[in-house]
């Protein structure tokens, strides 16, 4: 862009030195516009009437590419700290049956592919799949540590269904639930085994 504006000003046609100072002053009036700390030359600041055309949009060239940088890298730290948002979010919310990738990005704002895309790229796996195994690691943790029948179990960590909850465990674990328990059979860790 500022190679269109060089060759349409200084090639095409010969500005006056007063037109090159006007064209020089609305360039960096542009930048100021910018939402980003600007470390501008003082020699552009001061554009003398004679700068030579080459020179200004070499220095200006620089400091649009800068700009880009800071802008880019603004982008991603922003998308990062919303995605740490989106995780914690999911990590307090994850026995929530009705949690979904609707819900969330309604929570936060975004549109389902937006937050489907960036989740992905941000965590390597798609939201559901993370879900998921966020739910099935809480309910094998449970398993092993506590007294708490599998329904509990599949109740607190946001499966609305038994069977749901059990193929999922076995998809993740690579098991039913009933074989974490150590061991113990009881009759609902029978009943676990021949409903899975």
């Amino acid at each position: 862009m500022l190679g269109a504006v060089r060759e349409r000003n200084f090639e095409q046609r010969s500005l006056s030195a007063y037109m090159c100072q006007s064209l020089y002053m609305a360039m960096l009036h542009t930048l100021s516009r910018f939402d980003c700390p600007l470390n501008l030359p003082s020699r552009l600041m001061n554009v003398p009437l004679r700068m030579e055309p080459e020179q200004f949009f070499a220095e200006l060239s620089d400091i649009y590419g800068s700009l880009i940088e800071q802008m880019q890298s603004g982008r991603r730290r922003a998308s990062m700290v919303m995605m740490e948002n989106v995780l914690q979010y999911i990590a307090q919310n994850y026995q929530d049956p009705n949690l979904s990738l609707t819900m969330l990005a309604q929570h936060f704002g975004l549109t389902e592919p937006y937050l489907s895309k960036r989740f992905k790229q941000h965590v390597g796996v798609n939201f559901s799949a993370y879900l998921e195994q966020q739910r099935i690691s809480r309910a094998h943790e449970l398993l092993r540590t506590t007294g708490m029948s599998v329904q509990a179990i599949s109740d607190s960590v946001g499966y609305a269904n038994i069977r749901s909850f059990r193929r999922a465990y076995i998809r993740v674990v690579g098991c039913p639930p009933s074989a974490d328990r150590g061991g113990e059979e009881t009759e609902e860790n029978a009943q676990d085994g021949e409903e899975a």
